[in-house]
């Protein structure tokens, strides 16, 4: 499933038709949300919508699109993203260092924790969770931070690729296994880093340009979209090589 956000402060949920173990052949629009404040980031968990906005408050549509508000932060809602019953919010407030929150779903705060020195970079999700643990993206220190699910610090790994100046917009995603998959937009780069090695494993360079939103397709396959103009593409790369798009669609 992809959330997408417009300037209207409308987001949209689209959803496949398509086996995930089959590259994806279409997407149609089965849900429209008015959440009357500009959308920073969104998420969607167990048949809700958790809406980060401008206005630090995050806001929760259920099935039936009643907007009630889940939490409200007073600070930039970069990144959520739901996983095992817990809601972990990633925030950043002008060259204050991020802070991360976890809450559960009735909205109840379980742990929380700071991580580097500046979040003026908050441009595109910062945040990818799996099993093992919680990776975040230190832009200042062309960094990838990874913590325990209660905010232990397990490791950081050095990511010169990532660009330390300017508000370049870098997304992070969970990749298989132990590995994230980074894009970089100024760069026209994908990649996909394996943590505990630090090695790049693959780097998919000048296919798509400008690449903004990244999430996972089943085990398989990344959709990447960019925008040029009015225009939005969604790109599909095999999430083990990096391969070009087997197909696109606007």
């Amino acid at each position: 499933m992809e959330l997408s956000l417009d300037q209207n402060y409308e987001i949209y949920l689209q959803v496949d038709t398509a086996a995930y173990k089959q590259p994806l052949k279409q997407i149609k629009l089965i849900r429209e949300i008015d959440t009357k404040s500009e959308c920073i980031s969104a998420c969607f968990y167990q048949g809700n919508v958790y809406i980060g906005l401008k206005n630090g408050k995050v806001v929760k549509a259920d099935k039936q699109n009643q907007v009630s508000v889940f939490v409200g932060l007073e600070r930039k809602i970069c990144s959520i993203r739901g996983y095992k019953r817990r809601i972990f919010i990633l925030t950043g407030h002008d060259h204050m260092p991020y802070t991360l929150y976890v809450y559960n779903l009735e909205g109840h705060q379980l742990a929380s924790w700071n991580y580097s020195t500046d979040s003026s970079y908050c441009e595109g999700n910062k945040l990818a969770i799996n099993d093992q643990f919680v990776s975040v993206i230190d832009q200042a220190s062309r960094k990838i931070l990874t913590y325990s699910h209660s905010g232990h610090e397990l490791s950081e790994k050095q990511c010169p690729h990532l660009h330390h100046t300017g508000d370049s917009e870098v997304v992070l995603q969970s990749g298989p296994s132990d590995s994230v998959i980074v894009s970089h937009r100024d760069n026209n780069q994908i990649f996909k880093l394996k943590m505990n090695t630090g090695k790049v494993e693959w780097m998919c360079k000048d296919v798509v340009s400008n690449p903004q939103g990244v999430t996972r397709y089943g085990d398989n396959y990344l959709l990447v979209t960019n925008k040029r103009s009015d225009r939005t593409t969604l790109w599909i790369l095999d999430i083990q090589t990096g391969g070009r798009p087997c197909t696109n669609h606007d």
